[in-house]
């Protein structure tokens, strides 16, 4: 069945799955009660944090980023004794919150000082198994090559301009031990924006989806890593054409409208304004970043 292959794009079916789903609703709890106890949880920055947005969790519980998570877990090796997992781009996420919490020895690394200071906030505050550092896996990590037993990579390859993917793809493979596995997900299709994760604000270095599958596995396979499962290249070619999330223009609702600090002390006629405007503002021919990607998974393994 579509829905049982390790590496593809996100399916329909994928997020009803979510519903029912233990780790993603871990994922929420967690996130709930972080917030609860003051604890920010962020998911990029603090325009998607949980201390921002209120209960709802719309975006650090984005159901798109919910199922990159709750992926994982099918495959995460058991908890051994002396394992590291190592999380690149995601101080500071519910992920490496949720894998610590479960016990697991996990670093964090990013390259945003912000997040890695709260993420050693969180840690400390929750007596946690994790550590952040601000570096470079390329470059800052050379003593803990062929000690790591799993790396993920969450939504951070379309944030890398193309030149640079071969760099970090090599050294995560030197940072695995053998048989380590390395998750991947990443924006699947036609989407680009200048954001501020890249150093040169420019058209060839904004961030972009990824959209030539066979390209990024030679790329993968030249590194060193084969595939845990099916070969994403062999996909039908139904699926290799599913580039626009599932119920986009749900998901951008939900956004639109719940994510709003409001507390009981906004007057309602503020209230009033602030929907009206989403209302306007998200209704009409207007098309979301989700019309423009899809999001895939890969899980790898060092050959």
């Amino acid at each position: 069945m579509a829905d049982e292959l390790l590496n593809r794009p996100l399916l329909a079916s994928d997020l009803d799955a979510l519903r029912s789903n233990a780790w993603a609703a871990k994922t929420r709890e967690l996130v709930a009660r972080y917030r609860a106890e003051g604890l920010p949880v962020m998911n990029g920055g603090f325009a998607y944090s949980n201390l921002l947005e209120g209960r709802s969790q719309a975006l650090t519980c984005l159901p798109y980023r919910l199922w990159e998570y709750s992926s994982l877990f099918a495959e995460l090796p058991p908890k051994r004794d002396g394992e590291l997992l190592l999380d690149i781009g995601g101080a500071g996420a519910p992920l490496a919150y949720v894998l610590a919490e479960a016990g697991r020895n996990v670093l964090a690394i990013d390259l945003q000082p912000v997040l890695v200071a709260l993420a050693k906030h969180v840690a400390a505050a929750r007596a946690l198994p994790l550590q952040a550092r601000v570096a470079d896996v390329t470059k800052d990590l050379a003593e803990l090559e062929g000690k790591v037993s799993a790396v993920t990579f969450v939504s951070v390859l379309e944030h890398v301009p193309a030149a640079g993917r071969r760099a970090i793809f090599d050294a995560v493979a030197r940072l695995l031990v053998p048989g380590g596995l390395f998750y991947m997900t990443f924006d699947y299709g036609h989407y680009g924006e200048i954001d501020g994760y890249v150093q040169e604000q420019s058209a060839s270095h904004a961030s972009r989806s990824i959209e030539d599958i066979g390209a990024l596995c030679g790329d993968l396979e030249r590194a060193g890593f084969r595939f845990r499962g099916n070969d994403p290249r062999e996909l039908p070619a139904e699926m290799l054409a599913l580039t626009t999330s599932p119920a986009a223009r749900e998901v951008l609702w939900s956004r639109a409208v719940t994510t709003q600090p409001f507390d009981a002390a906004t007057p309602w006629s503020e209230i009033a304004k602030y929907v009206v405007k989403r209302i306007f503002r998200y209704t009409g021919a207007q098309r979301s970043r989700f019309d423009q990607h899809n999001f895939f998974r890969m899980f790898l393994e060092k050959a």
